[in-house]
């Protein structure tokens, strides 16, 4: 669709982080890392 952008050519994922702070994203394989404090794990 030609008014699509690319940040929404895909499904909305929740993409969990790591212990670094890193992230792929399971459909086009961006890596994202976390800027700043990582936010305390949930109990």
């Amino acid at each position: 669709m030609p008014s699509m952008s690319l940040w929404n050519a895909h499904p909305k994922v929740s993409i969990p982080l790591d212990h670094g702070g890193e992230a792929r994203c399971p459909y086009c394989s961006t890596l994202y890392h976390f800027k700043g404090e990582l936010p305390k794990p949930h109990h």
